[in-house]
């Protein structure tokens, strides 16, 4: 009964009306995800088209399998989220609601599964609102949907292991769900993985009773390794990976990135910190309330440190510094760059923040009551300001996507030239990837794919990638594009910018402006034309102002 008191007085603290205005925050920190149809998330639509295309894997019209294979379990690791959403893509009908689904559940999920570990480890549970200002971190800007998804998981995940390090007598169901749930979340992303599989350890020897025997004795032996039986399907998987995937395996032939790995500097990883928890929105008042809720968490961690505690709230307060050691050395330590994969430290800064909450474990009494309305008031003011930023955001960029892109053929070819991809609303660019919305209704292909590279779920079949070029990631230079040599290949273009791609005279097949909306243009490959003769060997941006176009057509072909 002892072992339990800390997790009781945690729940204790959530009365009726609290669960209820919890609630009512929670909804409303995923309520602004419904107020735009193209969220402005980087890498959302390659993730859309992924989804899109396991959906239409047998739509012959879409040409999914002549042009994709489907990567091995042990190859890659988004497959979680992206088979997921292809199983809700049949019900709901379309890739774009089953991944709003699932982004939705995620934004709901940070502030439940943070209140999950607060209460788990003696904490009040109601500062897991704090987790609304967490969900909308720059990780979610750069759109990695897997590794966000991952974060609440993870967290949930965790307050089960807290659990079952208390029980007396953990019940193998327990241990069941512990073990789908760990496989769950090496199958949304390895970076959390390996901070879930720390701070499990963290949480094992921080907890473990009084009576139980020493680590390096063989009963202990005997003993650890029968409370953590559920860890080891996954840690089988994990290296059965590292066996096969390209992570470990790097293959030059796939491009430059294939053997780097790189680190950043240690202070500018510390300056990025408060950045990539919250910073998602051009306007400060993101910042602003990041700001007022740091107020109440740092004003509860002062009212613990003052307050009379036992030894089971002592224990709770070893493992909450302890977690939060552990997520601050992976921050600090992990590379910046593996391979393929990028912002490998930077994406940890939303678990830094979370298990800093932990920290906070003040007596009952106006100062946590204090606390708890503070952070309330943050989630809700930071609700706000992104209800109101996606409003604009869609008025004036999100909804133009539509009207360039609407009424196309099935199983054609699109480039996008994406030559301004910045917003006025959000710190990182979130339209670099707009293309694949084509691929995501209308299957086919969109380039540039993520499909291109080694870890991706489906990735192009042989022969049917796009024309190679000398940079890996070129969607960030579409300068690289060259009418003769990647020209034949496509059946439209898309164009975000002021530049004008195709002129007159330019060589290799010609291209008419079929529509656009704003700032964006489609083109589309006239098939009957014949090829202008010539190279191409300077590419679109020494056009930057082009000569002059035709007005834009008022309906589309």
């Amino acid at each position: 009964m002892t072992a339990l008191r800390s997790e009781d007085e945690g729940a204790a603290a959530m009365s009726r009306a609290w669960t209820l205005i919890f609630r009512v925050i929670a909804l409303a920190g995923a309520l602004p995800l419904a107020l735009t149809k193209h969220l402005p998330f980087a890498d959302l639509p390659e993730h859309v088209a992924v989804i899109a295309t396991l959906r239409h894997w047998w739509t012959p019209s879409w040409r999914s399998q002549e042009n994709f294979v489907v990567e091995g379990l042990l190859r890659t690791q988004y497959f979680l989220y992206d088979l997921v959403g292809a199983a809700l893509a049949f019900p709901l009908g379309t890739a774009e609601r089953a991944n709003f689904v699932i982004v939705v559940a995620t934004a709901i999920g940070f502030p439940y599964a943070l209140a999950a570990l607060l209460r788990s480890l003696g904490r009040d549970p109601r500062l897991g609102l704090f987790g609304v200002l967490l969900f909308w971190n720059r990780a979610l800007a750069e759109g990695l949907l897997p590794f966000v998804t991952s974060i609440p998981v993870t967290l949930f995940t965790l307050s089960l292991v807290v659990k079952r390090a208390r029980a007396a007598a953990p019940l193998a169901k327990d241990g069941l769900r512990l073990a789908l749930l760990t496989l769950a979340i090496f199958y949304l992303h390895l970076s959390s993985y390996l901070l879930f599989v720390l701070a499990a350890g963290v949480v094992v020897v921080g907890l473990r009773r009084p009576d139980a025997p020493v680590f390096w004795s063989l009963s202990g032996v005997r003993q650890l390794a029968r409370g953590s039986s559920w860890l080891a399907p996954s840690l089988l998987v994990a290296l059965l990976f590292a066996a096969s995937s390209s992570v470990t395996h790097p293959d030059l032939r796939e491009g430059a990135h294939a053997e780097t790995v790189r680190f950043l500097p240690k202070m500018h990883l510390l300056g990025q910190l408060p950045l990539w928890m919250h910073d998602f929105w051009t306007t400060t008042f993101d910042d602003v309330f990041a700001l007022v809720a740091w107020v109440g968490i740092g004003t509860a961690i002062v009212a613990a440190r003052s307050s009379v505690r036992g030894e089971v709230e002592r224990a709770d307060g070893r493992v909450a510094a302890s977690l939060v050691l552990t997520v601050g050395l992976l921050y600090f330590t992990l590379p910046t760059q593996v391979g393929f994969a990028f912002i490998l430290d930077l994406r940890m800064a939303p678990f830094v923040g979370a298990f800093f909450v932990l920290l906070a474990a003040p007596p009952p009494g106006r100062w946590r009551e204090l606390s708890v309305a503070t952070v309330a008031v943050a989630a809700l003011g930071l609700a706000a300001t992104s209800a109101v930023e996606m409003v604009r955001l869609e008025r004036d960029e999100g909804r133009h996507i539509d009207t360039v892109l609407r009424n196309l053929p099935e199983g054609k070819r699109l480039l996008s030239l994406i030559f301004d991809p910045r917003s006025r609303y959000t710190k990182i660019a979130p339209h670099l990837h707009i293309g694949s919305y084509y691929r995501a209704r209308y299957g086919g292909l969109a380039s540039f794919s993520f499909s291109e590279l080694p870890h991706w779920p489906v990735r192009y079949r042989k022969g049917a990638a796009p024309p190679a070029k000398p940079i890996v990631f070129w969607d960030f230079d579409p300068c690289q594009y060259r009418n003769t040599s990647d020209g034949p290949y496509y059946d439209f273009v898309l164009v975000r910018g002021r530049e004008r791609p195709f002129f007159e005279g330019l060589p290799g097949p010609r291209f008419r402006l079929i529509g656009g909306a704003r700032d964006l243009r489609l083109y589309e490959r006239l098939r009957d034309a014949p090829f202008v003769p010539g190279t191409d060997l300077t590419g679109p941006c020494v056009h930057a102002d082009g000569a002059s176009e035709p007005a834009l057509p008022s309906v589309y072909p």
